[in-house]
C-alpha cells in the first residue's frame, strides 16, 4: 500500500497564513485595548493632557455611544 502526498499550492498556503496572521492581529489588539482600559491608560494618557494625540487613536478603537 502506498500512499501519495498531494502538492501544496503555495498561493493558497500564503493566503490562508496572511488570513491567519491578519485575524490574530486584531485579536491580541482587542485583548491589549481591553487590558488598557481596565488599568486605566487611555483616561490617564487623555488626562495627562494630549488630546491632541490622543483623540484619533482613540477613536480607532472606540466608536462614540
Amino acid at each position: 500500500m502506498t500512499t501519495t502526498i498531494p502538492a501544496i499550492n503555495e498561493e493558497k498556503l500564503g493566503q490562508f497564513m496572511q488570513k491567519v496572521l491578519y485575524d490574530f492581529g486584531g485579536a491580541a489588539s482587542a485583548i491589549l485595548t481591553y487590558i488598557g482600559d481596565k488599568l486605566g491608560l487611555y483616561k490617564a494618557t487623555y488626562d495627562f493632557g494630549d488630546h491632541i494625540f490622543c483623540q484619533p487613536w482613540l477613536s480607532l478603537y472606540f466608536l462614540p455611544i
